[in-house]
This record gives C-alpha cells, structure tokens and sequence, in this order.
C-alpha cells in the first residue's frame, strides 16, 4: 500500500484586522489579529503581505473614496 501527498497548507482562520473609530489620524494605534494555518506534516510555511491595493510606492494606505490614511503591519517574531 502507498500513499502520496503534496506539501500544502490550508488557512484555517485569519480575523479582520480592525483598527476601530479613529478621530485623530497624529495618534498611532495598535491593534493585532490572528492568522491560523493548517500544514501538512514537516510542510515549511511562510505568511505574508502584498504592498496592498492602494499602495503608492512608499505606502500601505487605506482608502475611503479620495481619502487615503496611511498604515504599516508588523509581524510577531513567534
């Protein structure tokens, strides 16, 4: 009997990172979320982020209509 198997990984859960009401757009805020992968044994993942759909070739921004607010992610070392 003989089993094969692709190296692959599911993404099981990944929670919107949701950065709240912000009045004041000089004050940083932090916030954080979980990303959940599910990876076949001894599978080597990585996760990671484009540069985002309103980057300008030196920003992440978010944008509401012509309003852009700029952001940066940060990823934990564990």
């Amino acid at each position: 009997m003989t089993a094969n198997y692709e190296n692959s990984c599911n993404l099981v859960t990944a929670s919107d990172l949701n950065f709240g009401h912000i009045d004041n757009l000089a004050k940083g805020v932090t916030r954080s979320t979980t990303v959940n992968p599910s990876c076949s044994l001894n599978t080597t993942w990585n996760v990671g982020s484009d540069q985002s759909l309103n980057y300008d070739g030196t920003s992440r921004r978010m944008r509401n209509g012509t309003d852009y607010i700029d952001y940066k992610l940060y990823q934990n070392a564990t």
